[in-house]
């Protein structure tokens, strides 16, 4: 057998080995990318629910939820806390809508970080009322 083919014998496994090492890091990378890409995406389309919630409040909307979850389709919004206007707002007074929505992990990420899913969001828009 020729040295070549010794060495060759000797190293056959190697990528193999580093192959297993690498895999669970790269795994892990990949994951977060697309878990934390869609939770991006999900937290704008909240906060443009919790702002369409407000601006119906601040219209004097009697249904300010049916304006969040029109705004937002992708989530199951549900209504947090509302601060509607008076009936003679003066000058600053705001409309406030908090809107809260559960954003389920697709990946088995949520285990390896520790976090249960679904994870709770919330976001708060405010809209100045209007006279």
């Amino acid at each position: 057998m020729s040295q070549a083919t010794r060495r060759w014998w000797r190293d056959r496994g190697t990528a193999t080995v580093e192959f297993a090492l690498v895999a669970p890091l790269l795994l892990m990378l990949v994951f977060g990318i697309v878990d934390f890409g869609r939770m991006a995406a999900a937290r704008v389309e909240l906060t443009a629910a919790a702002h369409a919630g407000a601006q119906a409040l601040a219209s004097r909307d009697p249904n300010p939820l049916a304006a969040a979850r029109a705004a937002a389709p992708s989530l199951t919004v549900r209504q947090g806390s509302a601060t509607s206007c008076p009936n003679s707002p003066g000058t600053g007074t705001n409309a406030r809508y908090t809107a809260v929505a559960n954003f389920e992990f697709i990946t088995p990420l949520a285990a390896f970080i520790g976090s249960g899913s679904p994870s709770q969001m919330q976001a708060t828009g405010a809209v100045p009322c209007r006279a």
